[in-house]
């Protein structure tokens, strides 16, 4: 089977090392790939501006979509038109992470539980509002901002202040005010045709640039998994009352959501809440959650794309912790720059971690950074307990480098 793989991160690098195990999988191929995913495939170059037809022309049997502005311009339902089946939901059905105005009005039909919400034209309005409110609240738009468009506000010139940016940044898109709620947030994942579903995976992300959750938004810079407080219970309570409602209301409404479901929980005295769902694997969290996998990744998304996901065994290792460390440029999450070589300090110890990567490229066949992200590498130590994983991740984290690199010593600290 021709494979091949969207997208140029260290998610994508993941997704490409776990299909590349695949006894299905004879050709990989990575557009536009980086420095990492050449170990497993072949890097290819293709036309942005003609994109589905570059890809027709490469005749893959299979299209795996890692990042989320595919899936809002709709590569799934084009893809399809060319005979091209791929991994991910179509364009009404990613609305669910593409517009939180519409993803709000799904959740309150399925009567999932999600904090008090509110929509806005424009950052007048929600001036107006957050006087009369006087509360702590989240603001963001209504779009995507790749994982860096939430401001938790504490007082109503903090909120104006978030409007005021969100008009500035987003000029087109409404404005969502939320409650802030409190407890451990959690990002949990699944499987899933549209009907049937996987048992769950979670992860817990580190969004601020610094040490001690201070620092500007990310992307994220690290992510763990399991965490201690998961267990079976809350397990089957989110699937209750969170997964299988939202997926049934998708179908109900003609847009069944397949491929990976991504939902970002906080985990409050009231139960778990919806802060967000997403349409895709996460990043950094899939580095961390596919190496925990049991079971072929292609077969599983091929079970999903053709709807007999209740035919295939998923599991997930509760045996085996992972944490990654995500190494960013100087400068993150502000404009990075391409050029500068990324080293590894030789020793006679063997690796001791995964590295997955993202803003890299082979320049003469050196690794460099790109300069397309600031988010360079994302190392994985894997072992039990966590505290293992984590002196794994940390041990071959210290052993790379490159100018101005950057990381946070705290992922999984105390966990």
């Amino acid at each position: 089977m021709r494979v091949l793989v969207l997208g140029n991160g260290a998610r994508e690098h993941a997704l490409a090392w776990r299909i590349s195990q695949s006894p299905e999988c004879k050709n990989l191929f990575v557009w536009p790939g980086n420095g990492g995913t050449e170990q497993c495939g072949w890097n290819v170059h293709l036309n942005a501006e003609q994109l589905i037809d570059h890809v027709a022309g490469l005749c893959p049997d299979y299209v795996v979509i890692g990042p989320e502005t595919f899936l809002a311009d709709g590569l799934v339902d084009k893809l399809a038109e060319k005979g091209i089946p791929a991994f991910g939901p179509t364009r009404a059905a990613a609305k669910v992470e593409t517009s939180k105005e519409a993803a709000l009005q799904l959740m309150q039909e399925a009567k999932v539980p999600h904090p008090k919400s509110w929509t806005f034209p424009n950052p007048h309005v929600v001036a107006t509002f957050v006087q009369g409110y006087n509360k702590p609240v989240a603001v963001k738009p209504d779009g995507l901002t790749g994982g860096k468009g939430v401001q938790l506000c504490s007082n109503p010139k903090e909120a104006e202040n978030a409007a005021n940016l969100c008009g500035e940044l987003y000029p087109d898109q409404p404005i969502v005010v939320q409650e802030l709620l409190q407890g451990r947030e959690v990002s949990v994942f699944c499987f899933t045709d549209g009907y049937h579903v996987s048992p769950l995976v979670v992860a817990c992300d580190y969004k601020r640039l610094l040490d001690g959750d201070q620092g500007p938004n990310t992307g994220g810079m690290g992510s763990y998994s399991w965490p201690r407080f998961w267990n079976k219970p809350l397990e089957e309570e989110i699937l209750q009352w969170i997964v299988m409602p939202i997926l049934g209301k998708m179908e109900l409404k003609g847009t069944p959501f397949v491929g990976m479901l991504y939902a970002g929980l906080m985990l409050t005295k009231e139960g778990p809440k919806v802060l967000e769902f997403n349409a895709r694997f996460g990043d950094p969290e899939a580095q961390v959650i596919l190496p925990l996998l049991q079971g072929d990744l292609l077969d599983i998304m091929l079970a999903c794309t053709q709807g007999r996901l209740d035919k295939v065994q998923v599991s997930w290792n509760h045996a085996l912790h992972a944490v990654g460390v995500v190494m960013a440029f100087q400068g993150y999450p502000g404009k990075c720059e391409g050029g500068h070589p990324v080293t590894r300090r030789y020793t006679r110890k063997q690796a001791s971690a995964l590295v997955f990567h993202g803003s890299t490229r082979l320049e003469d066949k050196s690794l460099v950074t790109d300069g397309a992200s600031g988010r360079v590498l994302t190392v994985v130590g894997t072992g039990t307990p966590v505290s293992h994983a984590r002196e794994m991740a940390y041990y071959e984290t210290d052993k790379w480098g490159f100018f101005g690199a950057t990381w946070r010593e705290d992922i999984a600290a105390g966990n």
